[in-house]
């Protein structure tokens, strides 16, 4: 659905705890919508789409952003998964050991550590499990870590470059990304 304002509520950027009513501008069944500084996509899936009431052009709909726990005045926030390391301990899973590429970014109170593992690649790297990845994040004293997008997704480029050697053997187009940048000191 292309969403645009109803009424004179806060808009764009969307923020942490707040409720914001929309208007239905358009809907599609595929991607490629056209977007404007005033308008945003809300995609879903057809699960979630089947148990919403109808969403015709003009429909007005109420988009809660509440969290749990609370994010209210939260300025940055990174979205992803799984949770890999709380309190200095791996978070233990219930899932099939399966070495492969990943992405993972893990923090302590001085340090932020970003890590890439290549996989899928016989005889460079097979990759990790998700709870190797965990223990290697321990090994470098994070207090918390989450993976990120992984497969032939993990890529790492530094200063405009390729570091890494990405298990489909090129970049694969993303529609997202993590950007760490230095400002300059004033």
């Amino acid at each position: 659905m292309i969403l645009e304002r109803h009424g004179t509520n806060s808009w764009l950027p969307l923020r942490a705890g707040q409720t914001y009513s929309a208007r239905v501008k358009e809907t599609r069944e595929n991607g490629d919508a056209p977007l404007t500084p005033d308008t945003m996509v809300l995609s879903i899936g057809p699960a979630m789409l089947s148990r919403l009431p109808q969403t015709q052009p003009g429909v007005v709909l109420q988009i809660s952003t509440d969290t749990s726990p609370a994010l209210n005045g939260v300025t940055t926030a990174i979205g992803g998964g799984p949770a890999l390391v709380r309190a200095g301990k791996a978070i233990a899973r219930n899932e099939v050991n399966i070495r492969n590429p990943r992405a993972a970014i893990g923090w302590n109170r001085d340090y932020l550590y970003l890590v890439e593992v290549d996989g899928r690649q016989r005889y460079l790297s097979v990759g990790m499990t998700t709870q190797e990845l965990s223990d290697y994040m321990i090994s470098l004293g994070c207090d918390s870590a989450m993976g990120l997008d992984g497969g032939g997704s993990a890529t790492c480029w530094v200063y405009g470059q390729v570091m890494n050697r990405p298990s489909e053997g090129f970049e694969r187009p993303m529609a997202n990304s993590l950007v760490l940048v230095q400002k300059e000191k004033k």
